[in-house]
């Protein structure tokens, strides 16, 4: 009776029709976990920087890409050896700031006083000091003109935007 449900259930799914707002929904979840995926590798591109940075002093930070067997990730593709491949503990230290960085700034930035300051002790307390805070500020710092950079670019296409709509608008009056 339970393969009899369950070969039922499978002709019912494969018979289904999904509707319009469920496919939508489902493209927003693949678009998701893509945007997820390419985030992850990004922070890695950004950790492994910052242990490149800091390799000679710290050698418990990560790898050369050298020394490790392919592998089939971004990192390895574009490094040809090249990078560093940034060690377990100290990628959960980067997801750690990546949250504190998340929760401490939201969308926009944290307008008070010394935000890089507050951040690394943040970041450094909840790793347990594991890390240089150095190398934590370093982190943080990357991550800060990322996330300016990206907001930069955001207001600059945002102009253009506009300036587009003013000009199309202006296009219109005249020809009117």
């Amino acid at each position: 009776i339970h393969f009899l449900n369950i070969y039922l259930t499978a002709i019912q799914i494969t018979n289904y029709l999904a509707a319009e707002d469920e496919w939508a929904l489902l493209q927003e979840f693949e678009a998701d976990i893509g945007a997820r995926d390419i985030e992850s590798q990004a922070l890695v591109y950004v950790v492994s920087y910052v242990a490149h940075r800091f390799c000679h002093k710290y050698k418990h930070l990560g790898t050369s890409t050298k020394k490790l067997p392919p592998r089939d990730d971004w990192i390895s593709c574009i490094s040809r050896g090249n990078c560093i491949l940034p060690s377990n503990d100290f990628m959960e230290a980067a997801k750690i700031m990546e949250a504190e960085f998340q929760l401490f700034h939201g969308n926009f930035f944290c307008m008070k006083d010394k935000i890089f300051d507050k951040l690394t002790a943040k970041v450094c307390l909840k790793i347990k000091y594991k890390f240089p805070t150095e190398v934590i500020a370093c982190l943080v710092r990357t991550r800060l003109y990322i996330k300016l950079r990206n907001i930069n670019i955001q207001i600059k296409n945002t102009n253009i935007r506009r300036k587009e709509r003013k000009t199309k608008k202006m296009c219109n009056l005249v020809s009117n």
